[in-house]
């Protein structure tokens, strides 16, 4: 009896010490479960709402971290797309702010609908509100011409600090210009877009710290006036030929560093192609 009752002693000891951890965590300051849940895979820190009342508020006030390419699995070489809707709901339950949307289209169920539509309605989402890194890629295409880069892009210029832009197209000239004054990562690739409109938009990222340039098409030169740049990174993208059967305009020939004092580092890749 006696060893029966310490038995039961030891297992009520176990049950408060594990209880007790719970309530450790539980009872932390909002700030730092809302950070825990935010480093959590997607559907990870969604699920926490399951966990108790106490954590029901948690995953809809903490920073989104929405990366939509980790969500995409796949089973024996099949890829398992992830739907629309399921993306669309996250959004519509999460108060923001926003701080990490990664997405690519071409891995998603859109159910037949316009991806360039899609994406531009999921930026507009209040739970994207201050979103500091944004990368997307409505995925390689053929045939012209490519979406264009979603407009609601520029209500991120005061917050966005990392920037992937792919499989798009941007207008020509400098009217459409995002002005992006605290973004310092710039990634464009597969990308249609014309000398002009790129002088535009590096003119208008001013704390820029590292660019890279990948099989992109439109402009034959790019001149480099930065005085904040420390990396820069170039695949200078299709042949010409595979070009003119697209009718995208010619890829990169000359990088011209005018002013820039701070690079440490240029990197010139070949082409994939």
């Amino acid at each position: 009896m006696e060893t029966v009752a310490r038995s039961k002693q030891r297992r009520s000891l176990e049950d408060e010490e594990e209880e007790e951890l719970t309530d450790r965590i539980s009872r932390l300051p909002d700030a730092v479960l809302g950070d825990i849940v935010t480093l959590l895979p997607t559907r990870d820190g969604a699920r926490t709402q399951e966990l108790s009342s106490r954590w029901r508020h948690i995953w809809r006030s903490a920073p989104l971290n929405l990366d939509l390419v980790r969500l995409t699995s796949f089973k024996y070489s099949r890829c398992v797309r992830v739907s629309a809707s399921e993306i669309t709901w996250m959004l519509s339950a999460h108060r923001g702010p926003g701080r990490r949307f990664c997405t690519e289209l071409q891995h998603l169920e859109l159910h037949d609908r316009c991806p360039a539509a899609v994406l531009d309605g999921w930026l507009r989402s209040p739970a994207l509100d201050n979103l500091e890194e944004l990368e997307f890629h409505y995925g390689f295409s053929s045939l012209p011409p490519r979406p264009q880069l979603p407009a609601s892009v520029q209500r991120f210029s005061s917050t966005l600090r990392v920037a992937k832009f792919a499989g798009c197209s941007f207008p020509v000239g400098n009217a459409g210009a995002l002005h992006l004054p605290v973004l310092k990562q710039l990634s464009l690739m597969d990308a249609t877009i014309s000398e002009s409109s790129l002088q535009a938009l590096l003119g208008g990222c001013p704390a820029l710290q590292s660019l890279l340039l990948s099989d992109n098409s439109g402009y034959s030169r790019v001149r480099i006036m930065s005085r904040t740049l420390l990396s820069i990174g170039v695949f200078p993208g299709p042949s010409d030929d595979w070009l003119h059967h697209l009718s995208t305009g010619g890829r990169l020939q000359h990088l011209i560093l005018e002013d820039a004092p701070c690079l440490e580092r240029l990197l010139i890749f070949p082409s994939a192609f």
